[in-house]
C-alpha cells in the first residue's frame, strides 16, 4: 500500500498524506462475509460517557477475516479481488478456494489478484501463504503471528515488515519486532500509515475533536 504525499499548498496541506487505492480491485464487498457493525458513541450501557473523542463517522460494515485457515490446510485459493477495509489499515483479499468456499485474509505486500495461495506444513514461502514457524526460513519477515498454537492470530495482525524469525530450530524461536518475544515452533504465521495534517479529516473515522490546553482565563473583574 503506496502512500501519496500532498505538496504544502495550504497551510492544512502541509504535512498531509493519503493512501493510494491503486491496488484496490473491487469496491463492494462480498455480502456473504459482511456483518452489521453498530458504534456506540463512547457511551455505555447507561448512556454516560466512558471514551472521550469518539462518535460519528461513516457507517461501516465488519468484514468477516479469516486469521488462522487451518481448516484449508492443503487446499489452494485464487486471489479474486484486493479490497478497502475501512475498519483496518491493511488491505483484504477475497479468496476463492477450490471447494467453492469464499474467505477473507489480511492482503500482505506483494499479493495481488489472480495469485494462488495456500496453507499448511508444506505450503510455499510467498506472500499471502500459512505455515508453522518451524517451516519458515531464518531471518523471513512475517505477519499474523499466533501466540499460541491453533488460536487466532493476536500479534502482528499487519503486514508490515517489522518483525523477523530468527531460530526456527528452537521450540520457542524468538522474533523481533523490534521487541523480542519467544512464539512456540507450532504456531501458523503468515510470511511477507495515512497522516493527518488536520484536526478535521479523522472526524469521517469515528473521532471526534479534542481541545488541547487548560481553561480559558477569566476576564479581569471590572473595579466599580
Amino acid at each position: 500500500m503506496a502512500i501519496r504525499k500532498y505538496k504544502p499548498t495550504t497551510p492544512g496541506r502541509r504535512g498531509s498524506s493519503v493512501a493510494d487505492f491503486s491496488e484496490i480491485t473491487r469496491s463492494t464487498p462480498e455480502k456473504s462475509l459482511i456483518r452489521p457493525l453498530h458504534g456506540t458513541g463512547g457511551r455505555n450501557a447507561h448512556g454516560r460517557i466512558t471514551t472521550r473523542h469518539k462518535g460519528g463517522g461513516h457507517k461501516r460494515a465488519y468484514r468477516l477475516i479469516d486469521f488462522r485457515r487451518h481448516d484449508k490446510d492443503g487446499v489452494n485459493a485464487k486471489v479474486a479481488h484486493i479490497e478497502y477495509d475501512p475498519n483496518r489499515t491493511a488491505r483484504i483479499a477475497l479468496l476463492h478456494f477450490l471447494d467453492g468456499e469464499k474467505r477473507y485474509i489480511i492482503a500482505p505486500v506483494g499479493l495481488s489478484q489472480g495469485d494462488v495461495v495456500e496453507s499448511g506444513a508444506n505450503a510455499d514461502i510467498k506472500p499471502g501463504n500459512n505455515l508453522p514457524l518451524r517451516n519458515i526460513p531464518t531471518g523471513t519477515t512475517v505477519h499474523a503471528v499466533e501466540l499460541r498454537p491453533a488460536v487466532a492470530p493476536s500479534w502482528l495482525a499487519l503486514p508490515v515488515p517489522v518483525s523477523s524469525c530468527w531460530v526456527r530450530k528452537a521450540p520457542t524461536p524468538p522474533c523481533a519486532c523490534p521487541a523480542v518475544r519467544s512464539v512456540v515452533s507450532t504456531c501458523a504465521a503468515a510470511p511477507p500509515s495515512a497522516r493527518s495534517a488536520t484536526p478535521s479529516r479523522p472526524t469521517s473515522t469515528g473521532a471526534r475533536p479534542a481541545v488541547c490546553g487548560g481553561r480559558a482565563s477569566a476576564p479581569p473583574s471590572v473595579v466599580s
